[in-house]
């Protein structure tokens, strides 16, 4: 049950694409007006940031995650949520 639910919560969300921060980067910079959703979460056990960033780029929902702050291009619109939620097969 578990799993067809995930399944159904993809075909809703599309196709999504993990990359590196650096390639994140560089499709921002191909954009007239980037928006980008980000979310910090914590380690507890390890006390580190992690930081997760998303985006759409031609029909793609790409994502990246990151332990340091990434320098996002100033035109940028940024949205902070609380968390990024990903269904997991």
């Amino acid at each position: 049950m578990a799993a067809a639910n995930a399944i159904k919560a993809i075909r809703a969300s599309g196709a999504i694409v993990q990359i590196e921060p650096s390639s994140f980067l560089a499709i921002l910079d191909k954009l007239e007006s980037p928006l980008v959703v980000t979310s910090q979460s914590k380690d507890l056990f390890f006390r580190k940031y992690q930081y997760q960033y998303m985006t759409n780029y031609k029909g793609f929902v790409l994502i990246t995650e990151s332990n340091k702050i990434l320098q996002l291009p100033e035109k940028t619109e940024l949205i902070k949520a609380e968390r990024i939620w990903l269904p997991r097969v």
